[in-house]
This record gives C-alpha cells, sequence and structure tokens, in this order.
C-alpha cells in the first residue's frame, strides 16, 4: 500500500480542510494528553473533530515536549504567513 502524499483532516464547522504534506515529530501535550503533530505547516492538535492549528503558520522542523509541558522546535516561518514580531517575522 502506497501512504498518500498529504493526510486532508475533515473539515470541522468553523475551519477549512488542513492539508499536512510532511509530519516532522509526534508528541503528547503533558497537560492533557492531547496528540501534537509537527509538521512543514505548523503545529497541530488532534481534537475529536479533526486537526487544530495551535500557533503561527511554520515549518517545525524538529519538535519535542519537555514533561513541564514546555514546547521546543527549531523552525522557519512560511514566507508571507508569518503572524510574529521580530526577529521571526
Amino acid at each position: 500500500m502506497t501512504p498518500p502524499s498529504s493526510v486532508t483532516a475533515p473539515p470541522s464547522a468553523s475551519a477549512k480542510p488542513v492539508a499536512i504534506t510532511h509530519i516532522h515529530a509526534i508528541a503528547r501535550d503533558p497537560s492533557d494528553g492531547t496528540l501534537l503533530l509537527a509538521t512543514h505547516e505548523g503545529l497541530y492538535a488532534k481534537e475529536a473533530d479533526g486537526l487544530t492549528l495551535r500557533g503561527p503558520v511554520m515549518d517545525l522542523m524538529g519538535f519535542t515536549v519537555s514533561p513541564d509541558g514546555t514546547f521546543y522546535a527549531p523552525a522557519t516561518l512560511a514566507l508571507g504567513q508569518s503572524t510574529c514580531r521580530n526577529p521571526w517575522g
């Protein structure tokens, strides 16, 4: 079986479908056990009705969560889509 080139989350009533082209890391949020996906399109949380973007659109090249719940990730921002202030934006 050939894996799909992208994974599309089911649409929710308030969000557009999410096309994930590549996953760099998978982790669980220690505060509530939520599954987190670090992708080329940002950090997504697996919710009951699909995927929810957590934070700005950025290319998360790595990702880990410390036991205290701090997220660590080297990233590059998506060109023209940054909502971050400088030096990131």
